[in-house]
């Protein structure tokens, strides 16, 4: 389950992810093709989107046009706001591996 917030536009790519995030006791790792529901704010489903790409990439190795797709400022404050949040859940580092993905809005349900 995925938050709408984070999608809202078909467009959009997944906010990265860390890929310490997946795994036995986390999310697990999209795939190119699944469907996932997406939740909105009160965990209701709201959307159905499915993965088109996913890439594997050290922070320091995201193309600054995914970044920017993001729609969370221009490079540096992606950057800025990612090392912030990244250091307060579970640390950073420039070679800190993420998992980035594209997406594709199939249905909206609300």
């Amino acid at each position: 389950m995925r938050y709408w917030r984070w999608c809202w536009r078909a467009r959009r790519p997944r906010p990265v992810a860390t890929l310490r995030d997946y795994g036995a006791d986390g999310e697990p790792m999209p795939e190119v093709g699944r469907r996932d529901i997406v939740l909105d704010g009160r965990g209701r489903p709201a959307a159905i989107i499915e993965t088109v790409e996913l890439t594997q990439r050290r922070f320091d190795d995201v193309p600054e046009a995914f970044a920017l797709a993001e729609g969370e400022g221009d490079y540096a404050e992606w950057r800025a706001g990612h090392i912030a949040y990244f250091t307060r859940n579970g640390g950073w580092s420039p070679g800190l591996m993420l998992v980035c993905e594209r997406f594709r809005l199939v249905e909206v349900l609300t």
